[in-house]
């Protein structure tokens, strides 16, 4: 038996590509408007966000990281998001509407 402690958590990593100069403004919208809702409904953790700097990848971008209670917190988080008919959460469509005007799309991943 192992004194190792397991980590059941699931994680998304995001990169999103920034437009022009709205790199910090978009952290702020991210964290302040995005992170309260999410840790309140979904019970979704933002672990982090960062600006990345040109020399350490693409720019401007931004990184998020986002804990999920593992497999079964990941899939009712999405579920919570993509169950309307527009596939976005109706009380997040302010904070879409204005995350598009500061971002021109990106990447996420998982990590276990």
């Amino acid at each position: 038996m192992s004194d190792e402690a397991t980590n059941d958590k699931v994680y998304i990593h995001e990169f999103i590509d920034i437009i022009g100069h709205g790199r910090a403004r978009y952290m702020h919208h991210m964290t302040a408007n995005w992170s309260p809702i999410a840790q309140d409904e979904r019970n979704q953790l933002c672990y982090g966000v960062w600006g990345v700097v040109g020399s350490t990848g693409r720019w401007p971008a931004v990184v998020n990281l986002w804990e999920e209670d593992g497999w079964d917190g990941l899939a009712a988080s999405f579920g919570h998001e993509l169950g309307h008919a527009n596939l976005q959460d109706p009380k997040l469509a302010r904070w879409w509407a204005t995350a598009a005007d500061m971002r021109s799309g990106g990447t996420d991943r998982l990590l276990v």
